[in-house]
């Protein structure tokens, strides 16, 4: 029996600290449309941020609003007693169309905003987003499908709409835009000296306004009017030798690779049938689909007495997806919505927080709420052949209902695709955008933490099974010298616990561990130290073998490092990072998952 000494976390009194100065200050800015009168029209909404000698951090940006809900009819306006209110996520759904572009090139743009991050928002926060800091956006679920107190999403939201406020119907939101953009989600790093601009479609407001039968002396239909809108910009001041660290990177007229997940919404009418066949978009070689999400709508648009952020479960039975000829998922669902049967359905549901963001606590929604209003079909397309990896996918949704669908039904999907683009310096700032292929390739960047032996011991041991692995760190540990390959989202979440002082719990898959060997650091000592502990319990033979292959693994970690060093001189990204958290060897690129 072989015994390894670990020392325990509260014994390493000799750790050091460290102190983010990288940054001088961060300011936000306010930036209005050009045209302050469009803000109520059918016309476009632009924002733009003009080419500047300034770092902007466009996923710590929000789009603040102003306004006022208001009844159509002049003679009995709204009191504090009227039961109405804005929707959950009332903000996305005044709009038709939402675009982010850098430059005036579309890095995304979201059609059906309303539907889609609401579909997305439901599957993505938490209860305690839901029930305190979402409220500041205009979001708290319902609870029920009624427009009353026991509603608990309408009750709250109408307290602070209708019932509160004096003038009655007054209302002030901030949109965080990591909510409408998967760009400004995973890249949160800085930019310079590019033109940014926000381009927002106006629609009716129907969508965005909820309020119970009208009966006499009760006011109709609601109206809102916006009187001000406004992009929220956080400008940063580095330290004098982090701004001569990027200026290094923009003087040598590098290219910056900018990787996120962006989204699409289409949306078609569901024919009176028991089975719905739908095609989809064809997708190209530059954007490969992770996730499609899937709901359905009976005469919820454009009537303020349904709500439009809830979903119908159509009695499915099945449901899957067609990649060209691959299925996913491969086996029936055998649904059955009336008996309660949606279990596998509802796992998938719960599923997509951790496979998304690496988040282990769950979601708020409980499996009652999720059959009577948020029945979301969560279809898990990450893994895909290599055939499908370099073709044109089609894409097609299959699915059966348990009698015909009803008619003024609307099916709405949510794709969720990997994207690259390039920044191009030159030499002074960032103008030219370059998309490039994505069906290989994700990425990591490399992030420091403070690991105990034992975790490290686990992690060496889960590398060398190819297993998965979940590490529980304090907040004590969420800095240091340990380098592991993370990926954008999880280098949030940590960024967020340590800003509220809190652990967190990082659950690393079996392709990110082997991709961590590579990496260097400490992982090859402990690596090789296995190796040497198994040695010992086959004899002088194997301690042989084991020599060998430790020596094959340092000229092969060599040459990874070389490698490593030609791939980051082409695709570094570390100049954009502003903490000394943030520092490391560049980026990791790892195949498809």
């Amino acid at each position: 029996m072989t015994t390894v000494n670990i020392i325990s976390d509260c014994l390493n009194i000799s750790e050091p600290s460290s102190i983010d100065e990288s940054i001088e200050s961060q300011q936000y800015r306010e930036y209005e449309p050009q045209n302050r009168q469009a803000v109520n029209s059918n016309q476009a909404i632009q924002i733009d941020i003009q080419n500047q000698d300034i770092f902007t951090q466009p996923s710590k940006s929000f789009l603040y609003i102003e306004g006022n809900l208001s009844s159509t009819d002049n003679d009995s306006a709204y009191t504090a007693e009227s039961k109405v209110s804005l929707i959950n996520n009332a903000i996305s759904y005044m709009f038709s169309q939402i675009r982010f572009l850098i430059n005036n090139t579309e890095i995304e743009s979201i059609m059906n905003p309303g539907q889609a991050t609401t579909m997305k928002g439901l599957l993505a926060v938490g209860s305690e987003f839901n029930s305190a800091e979402g409220l500041n956006m205009c979001w708290k679920t319902d609870t029920s499908s009624t427009a009353d107190d026991n509603n608990l999403g309408f009750k709250v939201r109408r307290n602070l709409i209708i019932t509160k406020p004096v003038p009655v119907g007054t209302f002030s939101f901030c949109v965080p835009l990591h909510h409408l953009f998967g760009f400004c989600e995973d890249y949160t790093k800085v930019m310079y000296g590019v033109k940014q601009s926000l381009m927002l479609s106006r629609q009716g407001d129907n969508d965005a306004i909820y309020h119970a039968a009208p009966a006499s002396g009760v006011p109709k239909d609601g109206k809102i009017t916006i009187s001000k809108i406004a992009w929220f910009m956080p400008h940063i001041q580095p330290s004098i030798d982090s701004k001569l660290m990027l200026e290094k990177v923009i003087s040598s007229k590098t290219k910056i690779p900018i990787a996120f997940r962006a989204m699409q919404c289409d949306t078609i009418a569901v024919p009176q049938s028991t089975s719905f066949s739908w095609r989809l978009t064809v997708k190209t070689g530059t954007e490969k689909p992770r996730w499609l999400i899937v709901g359905f709508q009976t005469a919820k648009s454009s009537d303020q007495l349904k709500n439009p952020a809830l979903f119908d479960h159509m009695r499915v039975t099945n449901i899957y997806a067609l990649l060209n000829s691959d299925r996913y998922p491969l086996l029936d669902q055998n649904l059955d919505f009336a008996q309660c049967k949606i279990s596998k359905v509802y796992r998938a549901f719960c599923d997509f927080r951790k496979d998304y963001y690496g988040i282990t606590d769950s979601t708020h929604i409980t499996p009652l709420e999720f059959i009577d209003l948020f029945p979301l079909f969560v279809i898990d397309l990450r893994n895909q052949s290599e055939k499908l990896r370099n073709s044109v996918q089609d894409i097609q949704i299959k699915t059966t209902f348990g009698a015909n669908a009803p008619a003024n039904t609307l099916a709405y999907a949510l794709l969720i695709s990997d994207r690259l683009i390039h920044l191009q310096s030159d030499g002074n700032k960032f103008q030219t955008i370059y998309e490039f292929y994505f069906y290989k390739y994700i990425m990591y960047s490399s992030f420091g933490l403070s690991l105990s032996n034992s975790q490290k011991k686990s992690l060496a041991n889960a590398i060398q099974n190819k297993t998965s692995l979940t590490l529980r760190l304090n907040t004590n540990q969420l800095h240091g010298e340990d380098k592991l390959a993370l990926t954008t989202t999880q280098i949030k979440h940590i960024t967020k616990s340590k800003s509220v002082g809190k652990g967190v719990n990082i659950t690393l898959s079996k392709t990110q561990l082997q991709k961590m060997k590579k990496m260097g650091g400490f992982l090859p000592l402990i690596l090789a130290g296995l190796g040497a502990i198994g040695a010992l319990a086959g004899g002088a033979s194997a301690i042989a073998k084991t020599v060998h292959e430790k020596q094959t693994a340092d000229a092969t970690l060599a040459e990874q490092s070389r490698h490593n060093r030609q791939i980051e001189s082409e695709l570094r990204g570390s100049g954009f990072k502003c903490c000394p958290q943030c520092k490391g060897s560049g980026l990791y690129l790892s195949k498809n998952r």
